[in-house]
């Protein structure tokens, strides 16, 4: 059976495609309004084609697509006669206005299957083979939940893992973090949907509603699932480091070790001396204009590279269209303008170059001042309105 999936921000037009889908033959269908949604959906299961709406980004967003897939047939879709580059409609199956749906997506559809991008389909390069699965523990003894749960709540987490949980057949058995156990089984429902012993290890990306999280999750023996729940700003090295350092203490619980005898993980949170003086600071600023949402994680993931690169370690980071807002710990000697003009105009170089951008991303001027914690929504809408970050 086909599956595909349809990126688009009507509602109406998106069901009333996936009626015409339906007529045309057997498919399972999904809708979602947005782009890292449906890039969501992606990463988790390959599609047989996927239909996005044209924008100012198309050529980027298709790029972003086949990233996930390489090759995925792509129809483009439009609320009206909008004029389309050559090189982005040479990237893609055909397009397809609203108006015309009934009379023209079945012609498109015959010539999807057949169509090969003339440009990414002849770079494209082939799923690479996974890696041989590491050893599974070899269960001696079945897992007891108040001993993993002992041993979680001995785990000083750090910043960037937010919540760890050990999870059999979509059901919680231990767990320890920030997210509410509702969210927590939205996360396990995810990484379990169509796990099978496929995977010996598997990286996810998760809207909830406090941002985004990274999904990092391991495979035990008899169906046991470790999920690490981080920060869109750690990197898979990180999360693979403590994923393997829990399962070896969780393999000496099955090994008969009793776990007050297991010494305590600590997740390092990236400071190089933890007896230096240090400070905390909030620092905030504006975009120029909005910011684009395919550019949030990328300048995310610069925030925490430069702050990496000096030292520093973020512990809060928002990046809104309308706002970025961090709170960043820093060695004492570095002040908070220093380090805002560093954040601000290094991640900007990063974006720009990256993008492929010409324009600045951020307005005049920035916020920033010694504090304990971030600041709150009351704070950030008071220094909109006072404009003081300029």
């Amino acid at each position: 059976m086909q599956t595909i999936l349809i990126i688009e921000p009507d509602n109406g037009f998106a069901q009333a495609l996936a009626q015409e889908l339906k007529k045309i033959g057997p498919a399972t269908i999904s809708t979602v309004p947005t782009i890292p949604e449906g890039c969501l959906i992606l990463s988790q299961r390959p599609q047989s084609l996927v239909f996005m709406p044209v924008s100012d980004d198309t050529a980027t967003l298709v790029r972003a697509l086949r990233a996930l897939q390489p090759g995925v047939p792509i129809i483009l879709t439009m609320g009206e006669e909008t004029a389309v580059s050559p090189a982005v409609t040479n990237q893609v199956q055909g397009t397809l206005s609203h108006k015309n749906l009934k009379s023209h997506l079945p012609r498109l559809l015959d010539q999807a299957p057949a169509f090969v991008p003339t440009h990414d389909a002849s770079r494209a390069k082939p799923h690479a083979p996974s890696p041989a699965p590491p050893p599974k523990i070899s269960s001696k003894q079945p897992i007891r939940p108040a001993d993993v749960q002992h041993l979680f709540d001995r785990v000083e987490l750090g910043e960037l893992v937010q919540t760890i949980i050990l999870s059999q057949a979509n059901t919680i058995l231990a767990s320890r973090g920030r997210h509410k156990p509702a969210i927590q089984k939205i996360f396990v429902a995810q990484i379990g949907a169509d796990w099978n012993g496929r995977y010996a290890a598997r990286l996810q990306f998760q809207p909830t509603p406090s941002g985004d999280a990274q999904l990092y999750a391991r495979a035990l023996s008899d169906g046991y699932l470790l999920t690490l729940v981080a920060t869109p700003e750690a990197s898979l090295r990180e999360l693979r480091m403590r994923g393997e350092a829990l399962t070896a203490v969780i393999q000496q619980l099955l090994d008969g070790q009793q776990p007050d005898t297991l010494a305590p993980i600590q997740f390092s949170t990236g400071q190089p001396d933890q007896r230096e003086k240090r400070i905390s600071y909030n620092i905030a600023w504006q975009p120029q204009k909005p910011l684009r949402h395919d550019l949030q994680i990328p300048l995310r993931r610069a925030l925490q590279r430069l702050a990496h690169e000096n030292a520093c370690v973020l512990t809060y980071v928002t990046a809104d269209p309308e706002l970025i807002h961090l709170h960043i710990n820093c060695p004492a000697a570095r002040g908070s303008d220093w380090i805002a003009y560093l954040l601000k105009n290094g991640s900007e170089e990063i974006i720009q170059k990256e993008y492929h951008l010409d324009e600045p991303l951020w307005a005049t001027g920035f916020y920033a001042a010694e504090s304990a914690k971030p600041l709150s929504d009351n704070e950030l809408r008071l220094l909109l309105e006072k404009r003081e970050l300029s």
